[in-house]
């Protein structure tokens, strides 16, 4: 018959415990070593290796004494920062465009005549017709030219000297102008991308933003009327990347899917499509 063991001193109990804590602080202690040449020794040096780099730099960088990661080398990029449009349609902005002077803006249209022809219609189809645009879209691109969002050497410079407020009578003037109305062409090409795009392609319909619907942004221009060697430049701009401007790259998204010849017809059909 077994018998119970009988109750230990407390010496025996003392050094039973000490046994207990050295087993248990020796198990963490191998526990974090391998943690440590896991992660710190055979990771980086196994990663490392398959993008070139060598056992000792891979180490160095996961211990934080040299720059990068053990994976791969980071890169460095020279890009400079591009402008982007600084408008805002907050209240002070559309205070501005409400207060608008019609009166001040014809005065200042003035140094626009050369260009941008009497009331805002253009003899130059380099030149955009400003009337009948939107006051929305012919402030935010002065203000783009002010600002270095959108270059234009002789925009710039004129831009350059003009308060929100200056800005804000000019838009309100040349959107107070008669539009020019043309005669409209049959292109079923063009108008299948106004009216419905094409969503295999990422293409919005261009009416949905460019006729001044409720809902569209309100920054958009009108294209209704516009040159058309004027509007093919701005496409072919987007297109290229060297027109920047416009709001969560939409344009330069929609236009890098269209073709030269769509840009064509495009250009041709709203230059001719009269105003409703």
């Amino acid at each position: 018959m077994a018998t119970e063991p009988l109750d230990l001193t407390p010496e025996q109990r003392a050094a039973e415990d000490r046994t207990f804590r050295r087993g248990a602080a020796l198990a963490v202690g191998v526990v974090l070593v391998a943690g440590i040449v896991l992660g710190f020794v055979v990771l980086p040096v196994v990663q490392g290796a398959s993008v070139g780099l060598d056992a000792w730099s891979a180490i160095c960088r996961a211990i934080g004494v040299q720059p990068g990661t053990p994976i791969a080398r980071q890169p460095s990029s020279e890009a400079a920062a591009t402008p982007v449009s600084q408008v805002s349609w907050g209240p002070a902005t559309l205070g501005a465009l409400r207060n608008g002077n019609v009166a001040r803006g014809a005065q200042l249209s003035r140094v626009c005549d050369a260009c941008h022809g009497a009331q805002g219609l253009s003899s130059d189809p380099q030149f955009p017709n400003m009337s009948g645009q939107t006051a929305y879209a012919i402030y935010k691109q002065l203000h783009d030219f002010r600002s270095g969002a959108r270059k234009n050497y002789l925009m710039s410079i004129v831009a350059t000297y003009r308060s929100d407020q200056s800005i804000a009578d000019l838009a309100v003037y040349y959107a107070s102008r008669q539009a020019l109305q043309h005669g409209s062409i049959e292109d079923p090409v063009a108008a299948n991308l106004a009216v419905r795009g094409d969503p295999a392609r990422s293409i919005a319909a261009c009416n949905a933003c460019h006729l001044g619907n409720p809902g569209a942004p309100v920054e958009t221009p009108n294209l209704i009327g516009q040159h058309k060697e004027y509007l093919l430049n701005q496409l072919q701009a987007f297109a290229h990347d060297t027109r920047h401007n416009d709001v969560y790259a939409r344009m330069r998204t929609i236009s890098t899917a269209l073709t030269s010849d769509e840009m064509e017809r495009l250009a041709a059909y709203y230059a001719a499509t009269p105003r409703p």
